[in-house]
């Protein structure tokens, strides 16, 4: 289940993770920072990753993805071939510790390129 708010419209969601461990905790401390942050930008809950949304800037949107604690490589792989130049990947293995990934290229587009040469080649 995906949960969406706009961070004015309600307070942390009612989101728990299969893995447990103290993945609400630091969902929920990530929650409180983010909304006083990025007060009018979305943060949504989710499985595989555990997290997305969108920062609104005054000139821009970023988009990002991120997990809690380790991340699996089939959760890491899949979403990193969704990321744009300049959307982010972040992970948080622990209350305290943010980790912020901004490809420098659009990996999707490579992505989508390499798929047509696979495609081509059949």
């Amino acid at each position: 289940m995906i949960y969406r708010f706009t961070l004015s419209e309600i307070d942390f969601p009612d989101w728990s993770h299969a893995g447990g461990g103290k993945h609400e905790a630091i969902a929920h401390a990530y929650w409180n920072w983010f909304k006083e942050v990025h007060k009018n930008s979305i943060l949504a809950f989710s499985d595989e990753p555990d997290f997305f949304g969108e920062l609104y800037f005054e000139d821009s949107i970023r988009r990002f993805w991120g997990d809690i604690g380790l991340v699996s490589a089939f959760t890491f792989a899949s979403t990193q071939k969704m990321l744009g130049k300049g959307d982010l990947w972040i992970s948080l293995p622990n209350i305290k510790t943010q980790v912020i990934i901004e490809p420098m290229i659009s990996i999707s587009d490579l992505y989508g390129i390499e798929l047509m040469r696979e495609n081509d080649s059949s």
